[in-house]
């Protein structure tokens, strides 16, 4: 039977492109829920065996943001907030371990910071939380009525 195009299965990929959009929102938004999850389970010591699927599918999210493909203008905007939220942060960072962390100075002002200093794993989860913290609000500031321009709704 030969292949006639007016019969069979039409794939609408403008429908499809635009469902992806939208797991892709929400994928990052998950990510950034796990890694509100992972930061503790790290601090404790937890060694669970789902962490590996955790900690992998909350860099896949990452290294998604970081490559433009298939994605649009609204998710590039998104992504561009939680890096430079992450930026502000990762200056910051770099500026008070400039600092001595073994002087009084810091001691008091950062409780604990040492840890943070010795940790390079909870140092990249902090980073990891500020993006998805900047893609959150970017996200909702547009999402809610009292928010930002509503043209992408």
């Amino acid at each position: 039977m030969p292949y006639e195009p007016s019969t069979g299965y039409r794939i609408d990929h403008e429908r499809n492109q635009r469902e992806h959009r939208e797991r892709l929102y929400w994928l990052t938004l998950a990510s950034g829920a796990v890694n509100v999850l992972a930061i503790p389970l790290h601090l404790s010591g937890a060694n669970i065996a789902f962490m590996g699927p955790l900690f992998g599918g909350m860099c896949g999210s990452l290294i998604v943001a970081g490559m433009k493909g298939n994605t649009d203008g609204y998710y590039r905007s998104l992504v561009g907030t939680g890096l430079s939220w992450m930026a502000f942060g990762l200056g910051v960072v770099m500026l008070l371990l400039w600092i001595d962390s073994n002087t009084s100075l810091m001691d008091r002002l950062i409780a604990g910071f040492d840890v943070l200093a010795s940790d390079s794993l909870l140092l990249a989860l902090g980073l990891g939380l500020l993006f998805h913290a900047g893609y959150a609000f970017a996200y909702l500031r547009d999402r809610l009525p009292f928010g930002g321009d509503n043209d992408g709704l």
